[in-house]
């Protein structure tokens, strides 16, 4: 979807809008940690989160 917007803050808000989930903010942190998951981008992932609070 991507290709279809000029930024991806642009894709973020439509698709956000089409889900209704609320704000462009929400969707990117979504995206962030999905990343984060995936080991496409430095960070706590969800597992270790789970662990720590554990």
């Amino acid at each position: 979807m991507r290709p279809d917007y000029d930024t991806e803050w642009a894709a973020m808000k439509a698709v956000a809008a089409k889900l209704g989930s609320g704000t462009t903010e929400t969707l990117r942190k979504w995206v962030r940690q999905d990343e984060i998951d995936a080991d496409t981008r430095p960070g706590t992932t969800m597992e270790e989160s789970a662990q720590v609070r554990r």
